[in-house]
């Protein structure tokens, strides 16, 4: 690994199954283009496959020149965890003198998920001043109504300190159940 000083790392946070069901590489792709342009390391955080699609986001990512890519996977593998996966990585002491974060998701996604995020790293990275920068991917479908609803819902929820409480339909384009 690059032992220079690390200001800045690009996150992905995995995305949905929304290709006919296969995996999208709309996101990854997108993440790959800022890592490379930052000189960012990229951590790919997520995936409601345990595990399988962050093994091909990372090595699309090292194919496509990234030298410093990272998998964060936690087994609940919703947005929540994988904010709070990114935020304890940020606490290991080749992570210490990060202060920004290039954060690339669904543009429709990126409310919810930078609210989670900004969120998390208060809580878990106390002390701590981070720039969040929202780096939206725009191509790709748009998720029906339901699920828009329940990013604006599930952000309301993070915020009021309910998240996960409610109960909720199948997330878009997600292969296994989960919460949004």
């Amino acid at each position: 690994m690059n032992s220079r000083r690390i200001e800045a790392v690009t996150v992905m946070f995995c995305g949905p199954h929304d290709n006919d069901g296969m995996v999208s590489f709309r996101r990854v792709d997108h993440a790959i283009t800022v890592a490379n342009r930052e000189s960012s390391p990229l951590l790919l955080a997520g995936d409601a496959r345990r595990g399988y699609d962050l093994v091909l986001f990372r090595i699309r990512a090292i194919e496509g020149g990234v030298r410093d890519v990272q998998n964060l996977y936690h087994p609940k593998a919703n947005t929540l965890s994988d904010a709070g996966s990114l935020a304890r990585q940020l606490l290991t002491p080749r992570f210490q003198q990060v202060v920004e974060i290039l954060l690339v998701t669904d543009s429709w996604h990126m409310a919810r998920a930078s609210c989670m995020l900004a969120g998390e790293l208060a809580r878990i990275c106390q002390g701590r001043t981070f720039t969040l920068v929202s780096k939206d991917v725009t191509i790709g479908p748009t998720p029906p109504e339901h699920v828009l609803d329940g990013e604006l819902r599930g952000k309301e929820d993070y915020l009021r300190g309910a998240y996960g409480q409610r109960a909720v339909v199948q997330p878009f384009g997600k292969p296994s159940a989960g919460r949004v």
